[in-house]
């Protein structure tokens, strides 16, 4: 990734474990943990509200298994 520009979401994705994205998306992103990819560059928009309670097991875990599903391989394979 180059330093200056925020990282896409496949990007992003790629850098967490399935269980890690799962803890993500139950707990959410407060915006005061939110950090820029690069102090030049724009707030990346990447606040999100915990989904804890509000979406079943079932569609966190197919949701987390689509998200690695489009994460950016490298030559680990993942």
């Amino acid at each position: 990734m180059n330093l200056g520009a925020e990282p896409t979401l496949p990007k992003l994705v790629g850098t967490y474990t399935k269980d890690e994205l799962i803890h993500k998306i139950e707990a959410g992103v407060p915006a005061g943990e939110v950090q820029k990819w690069s102090p030049k560059g724009p707030m990346p928009m990447v606040y999100m509200p915990g989904w804890k309670g509000k979406i079943s097991k079932k569609e966190l875990e197919d949701l987390a298994t689509w998200l690695i599903s489009i994460a950016d391989k490298d030559d680990s394979g993942f």
